[in-house]
């Protein structure tokens, strides 16, 4: 079998690699010269590969992941089943200078790759020769999902090779990132060597080819229909040479025209993926690198977009007038406006939105005028967002609201019922404000409002510049949930300038909000809040990862073609703050922890980031890294729990509930006065220790349930919720009818859709649930709707 075999890389020195070639394999069986050309490559740049898990696609003679496997690397080796034996027979002849490991593996690029092993380093060698192979390769190359991608090929010109070639590398360009490697890391031979990164896997759009600069949406919201119709005109810039098609993401859209440089043109829609969307995709005129023009589509949504929850009067809190708010990330916006649905993706946006009398309009920008003159029977709304945005922070509500001041660039906007009251909880803001510009640096955006939503709303709050949507579950009267108006602040900062580069990242954007959220905590209300809340979210982690798949609790996820919602988690969040916290305490100084997060924003700023990125960041910034990268790498890419546990400074806090757990666990009469002395957070953190040694006794849930104690009255959803979560694992029958009422009045995902789960598991309360839901589901959000039905799937 082996013939002909040769050294190389060899000279005055004993050969660094024999490897034998076979003409029974046709042209499989020889080391090509771009093989050459990428084994000189990573014997000049060793780091590429020790260390590090390689794929190599169509092996041929092993050669590359056997020169990967000699510098250190985990290598796997793979081609069509009947030409393994070359590649094993030279691995055995290189056993001697294989540090590392070298592996066989057959892989039919037809077939597609389903393995979860994580891939650093994805070897494309000489694989690019025939037109048939080309989507079979390029498909495998997205399964893969490496970090990184190397590919070498040399360049034909004659036969189908050329075509080939000319095929590859547009797709390429579609699907991925690409940067050529500098000549001077070449040998003399230069061949075609590129990096490649993958695009965003959650997007269809062509972004890498063609990247929207600006928007301007024209809309005319129609509340009985339940949709909102008009036009969007995006300024396209070409990124590649001579860019011929634009590919948009949608969901449920009507297009009905579509003008290039004001001249109407053809476009295809179509229904690809239940879980991404549609694509629409238009033929244009050559677009040059650099020259922009204007794509206009005029459409209309559909009653119902899933970014879209339309109320009527009677599901208002003042059964005052209808009412509409939207809830764009992570890939919503595609359903309300065509559009780039990519984080990678920033522009800046302009809007004129026509609403009926008699309703005020709010986007997540700034005020740019309004016409609300009586007897019109519509009033027009303008709104100017200068800072370029990603589309999910594109956001919009429509009710009868009413403003009030909070501070000098902060107002609260709520249904009149209710905005008293909001001013009140959120007084603060300011406060927060100025300790996160202490932190990070000056406040951009101008103004920092915040709109109370109906109780539907999915989310705690979410971050949409200039107007931060809440939900009503955090007005308790105390001030004691504000944490997630702290959270939504840190967001103008990490999420809306720094932004991740897509889903799988998404760490990047919750992990730093959370840990900055911390220390604007840190600076207003203490040192003990600030670790009393670390230690509450570190301790929520176990119960977490029992609710996720393995690939899922990872911070560097891979989603592949799943929607982002459906790998939603607390995960991003406490993992990846619990890793900043730990990187603070074990790498940086105490000059370089003040400085960490304002050089962070600094670097980042108006840029998509990876966590690769991120990370060769750290490594040139902070010498201590070094010592802790394989640490820092099995947090960002290992499941389950981080490696190491942060240090959590100042227990105080946590040591009184400690006491009161003790108690009320092991005391027959335990103090209620003692868990009444607790302040509100306190006390979620009892409920919640108490609620993860349930069942408890039919005894103790009574006692609980008594007035002094005070906790089946409260209208603290953080307390109920794991009041409701003991009593249903304790199968205590009282709770079944709170649980019902608590599911249906509050349709924020953390308490509704962990309510649900609870109700559906238990026998007892099973059918009662899912009539309940069934009947409910018209009144509920349409996220919230997808994530219990996906749950209720579990018990068909």
């Amino acid at each position: 079998m082996l013939k002909n075999s040769q050294p190389l890389i060899s000279g005055e020195k004993e050969a660094w690699i024999t490897c034998g070639a076979s003409l029974d394999y046709d042209v499989n069986g020889v080391v090509w010269d771009s093989a050459l050309v990428t084994i000189y490559y990573i014997a000049k740049h060793e780091d590429v590969v020790r260390g590090k898990t390689i794929l190599d696609l169509g092996s041929g003679t092993g050669a590359v992941a056997i020169a990967c496997g000699v510098m250190g690397g985990t290598a796997i080796a793979t081609d069509l089943p009947d030409r393994l034996e070359l590649i094993r027979a030279n691995i055995d002849a290189n056993d001697s200078r294989i540090k590392g490991e070298v592996s066989v593996e057959a892989l039919d690029w037809n077939d597609g790759y389903s393995k979860d092993t994580v891939i650093d380093l994805l070897l494309v060698v000489d694989c690019v020769y025939y037109k048939a192979s080309i989507e079979p390769l390029i498909k495998t190359m997205r399964e893969v999902r490496a970090k990184k991608t190397l590919v070498a090929y040399e360049v034909r010109d004659m036969g189908e090779t050329i075509e080939a070639q000319q095929m590859f590398m547009k797709r390429l360009g579609e699907e991925f990132v690409i940067e050529e490697v500098p000549k001077e890391d070449l040998d003399e031979f230069g061949f075609i060597t590129t990096h490649c990164e993958m695009a965003d896997p959650s997007s269809f759009s062509n972004h890498l080819n063609v990247v929207i600069r600006s928007t301007k949406l024209d809309w005319k919201v129609d509340m009985a229909a339940k949709t909102i119709a008009g036009r969007v005109d995006h300024e396209v810039e070409g990124i590649t040479e001579d860019s011929k098609e634009i590919i948009l993401d949608a969901r449920d859209l009507t297009v009905e025209k579509v003008l290039w440089k004001g001249v109407e043109i053809p476009f295809n829609y179509e229904k690809v993926n239940p879980a991404l969307g549609d694509r629409l995709s238009m033929a244009i005129p050559a677009l040059s690198k650099g020259d922009r023009a204007t794509l206009s589509i005029s459409y209309r949504t559909s009653p119902s977009a899933r970014a879209l929850q339309f109320l009527t009067p009677a599901q208002t809190s003042d059964k005052k007038g209808p009412f509409l708010f939207s809830q764009c990330q992570a890939i919503h916006a595609r359903s309300i406006v065509p559009c780039q649905d990519t984080p990678a993706v920033k522009a800046p946006y302009t809007s004129k939105v026509s609403v009926p009398a008699g309703l005020t309009c709010l986007m997540s920008a700034i005020s740019a005028g309004s016409d609300t003159a009586a007897g019109k029977e519509q009033w027009v709304f303008q709104f100017d967002q200068s800072i370029p945005v990603p589309s999910y922070l594109i956001a919009i509500v429509v009710g009868v609201l009413e403003q009030r001041e909070i501070g000098p660039r902060s107002a609260v906007w709520a249904e009149p019922s209710v905005v008293e009251k909001s001013a009140k909880e959120f007084v603060e803001t300011e406060q927060f404000i100025k300790a996160a510009e202490e932190i990070c640096g000056e406040y951009v955006w101008k103004r920092y409002d915040l709109v109370v939503l109906p109780s539907t709303f999915p989310y705690g709050g979410m971050e949409n510049p200039c107007l931060t949507f809440v939900t009503p579950t955090i007005i308790t009267g105390d001030r004691s949930l504000v944490s997630v108006v702290a959270h939504e602040i840190a967001h103008s900062w990490t999420g809306n300038l720094v932004t991740t580069a897509n889903w799988d990242h998404f760490w990047l954007n919750e992990g730093f909000t959370v840990y900055l959220e911390r220390k604007i905590i840190e600076k207003v209300y203490g040192t003990a809040r600030r670790y009393f809340d670390a230690r509450e979210g570190w301790d929520s982690l176990p119960e977490t990862l029992k609710q996720v798949i393995p690939e899922h609790s990872k911070l560097r996820q891979n989603l592949g073609g799943v929607d982002p919602d459906d790998a939603f988690s607390s995960i991003p969040y406490e993992k990846g703050s619990s890793l900043l916290l730990w990187l603070e305490q074990e790498v940086l100084s105490e000059d370089e922890t003040r400085a960490f997060l304002r050089d962070h924003v600094n670097l980042f700023s108006q840029k998509a980031l990876d966590t690769e990125t991120w990370l060769a960041s750290m490594l040139a910034r902070y010498p201590k890294m070094k010592d802790r990268e394989a640490v820092v790498n099995e947090w960002l890419y290992g499941e389950g729990m981080p490696p190491k546990q942060p240090k959590f400074v100042d227990e105080s806090l946590i040591v009184e509930c400690v006491a009161v757990v003790a108690d009320l666990l092991s005391s027959a009469t335990p103090s209620a006065a003692r868990f009444a002395a607790l302040d509100s957070s306190q006390k979620v953190f009892v409920m919640n220790a108490l609620a993860e040694k349930a069942p408890l006794d039919v005894a103790k849930l009574e006692l609980l349930a008594a007035p002094a104690f005070g906790i089946a009255t409260t209208h603290n959803c953080e307390l109920l919720c794991p009041w409701i979560k003991a009593g249903m694992e304790s199968k205590w029958e009282p709770i079944i009818p709170v649980a019902l009422e608590f599911a249906k009045t509050y349709g924020r995902l953390k308490f509704c859709k962990k309510t649900y789960s609870l109700l559906f598991a238990w026998d007892a309360s099973r059918q009662l649930a899912k009539d309940q839901f069934e009947r409910e589901k018209p009144n509920m959000h349409p996220i919230t709707v997808q994530q219990v039905e996906a749950l209720l799937n579990k018990y068909k």
